[in-house]
């Protein structure tokens, strides 16, 4: 055999390991994707059928009213005005958390005297939950 040929035999025989390893992640993960799939289904069916109906919040004598749920939504002025509300403060908040958050790294690449102070001060409000959390349990 070919002293070149082994290591790419090695290199295959590698690969082959990492499929199976894969394999059986796939099944240790089934039952919750499983789960995870007749929650949403479930919840998405039910959902979609009270919304085409008139009921109360025990769910009892429930009324057939098509799409009219939708269309009074739909047609509240109020209803308009706060999705407009929503997506205004959403577009202004995501702007400005990239603005800020653009400068903030180019201040820091630059070379900026403090540097690590600044870092520590970024990093600490994302560290101090996972502390705790090790904390407590």
């Amino acid at each position: 055999m070919d002293q070149r040929a082994v290591p790419a035999l090695v290199t295959v025989l590698q690969r082959k390991g990492r499929r199976g390893q894969g394999m059986v992640a796939l099944l240790f993960l089934l039952p919750l994707l499983l789960f995870y799939v007749i929650y949403y289904v479930y919840g998405f069916i039910f959902l979609a059928g009270v919304s085409t109906q008139r009921v109360s919040l025990t769910f009892v004598n429930a009324q057939l009213v098509g799409w009219s749920n939708y269309w009074l939504v739909l047609t509240d002025p109020l209803f308009q005005t706060s999705l407009l509300n929503t997506f205004l403060f959403a577009g202004i908040s995501i702007l400005a958390a990239l603005t800020i958050g653009f400068f903030l790294a180019v201040l820091l690449a630059t070379g900026v005297r403090l540097r690590q102070v600044f870092y520590a001060l970024f990093l600490l409000p994302s560290l101090v939950p996972l502390s705790l959390f090790a904390t407590v349990f």
